[in-house]
């Protein structure tokens, strides 16, 4: 039987330089994009900063470009040309589901998507609604049933859809 001599043999040896070298940019490779992944998240954060409603009891966190014209029912964030809409309103009604079904029955709109939701414990409803009349022809739409109120979060332009599901999901109510 030959013995193989390690120590002298070329192949084995170019072998082991190529996996070690393979094994190194591996590891380069995975630890740039740890961190751009934390630069993503600390940038995603120095991005936002929280508004206060202090006549509607709730705060968010919007992106810092956001401007805030905040009135007596209802607050509209302009991100560029577009607007996500928060209002609030009074209901007699006990729960969310017979609110939106009187309020459905009022008006003319096809709901083209709806699904329960819940954000930060609170329990809702996320639909895209069409209307047949005015000027908007769809929206996105966030119901809120807290304390005999409703909240709604709204945009009617689709630009704005994450951006409202990441405002949604930041809503706090601060009776």
């Amino acid at each position: 039987m030959k013995k193989t001599n390690t120590k002298n043999n070329p192949r084995l040896l170019l072998t082991f330089l190529i996996c070690a070298v393979g094994i190194l940019l591996l590891l380069q490779v995975f630890n740039g994009l740890q961190k751009n992944k934390n630069q993503e998240q600390v940038n995603s954060q120095a991005d936002v900063k929280t508004f206060q409603s202090e006549m509607l009891d709730f705060n968010v966190n919007i992106p810092q470009r956001t401007i805030v014209n905040e009135q007596l029912t209802f607050v509209d964030l302009s991100l560029d040309e577009s607007k996500i809409n928060i209002s609030r309103n009074g209901t007699n009604f006990n729960n969310l589901e017979d609110y939106l079904k009187d309020f459905d029955s009022k008006r003319e709109l096809v709901v083209t998507s709806s699904k329960s939701t819940e954000i930060n414990e609170y329990k809702g409803v996320k639909r895209i609604e069409e209307f047949d009349v005015g000027p908007v022809q769809e929206q996105a739409i966030i119901y809120y049933y807290l304390d005999g109120w409703i909240y709604t979060l709204t945009t009617a332009s689709k630009d704005l859809y994450d951006e409202l599901d990441q405002i949604a999901r930041s809503f706090r109510y601060t009776p």
